[in-house]
């Protein structure tokens, strides 16, 4: 759904500056995570992480970022154990 915004500003001798702006809105987003696996071996190797929709953030133990839009999880950062990997897509 796109709602629409119309604001109207009074300008000197009476003229009106009319700013019509639109916003998408969505009640749900499917958001994934594509390629992570349930198990690694700690000395495995660097993981790309992608998530769905683009432009997100990745977080949690042995998450790296080398760049902009660019996550990777590292197995033998994170160390043994259960983590918890998260992507936030925020609109």
């Amino acid at each position: 759904m796109t709602k629409f915004y119309i604001f109207m500003r009074p300008l000197l001798l009476g003229f009106f500056f009319l700013l019509i702006n639109h916003v998408g809105l969505y009640s749900q987003c499917n958001v994934q995570i594509n390629g992570l696996e349930s198990e690694y071996c700690i000395s495995g190797n660097i993981v790309h992480l992608e998530g769905y929709p683009m432009g997100g953030t990745f977080t949690g133990s042995g998450v790296w970022n080398p760049g902009p839009g660019n996550f990777d999880f590292i197995p033998g950062v994170a160390g043994e154990g259960t983590h918890e990997i998260k992507y936030v897509f925020d609109t």
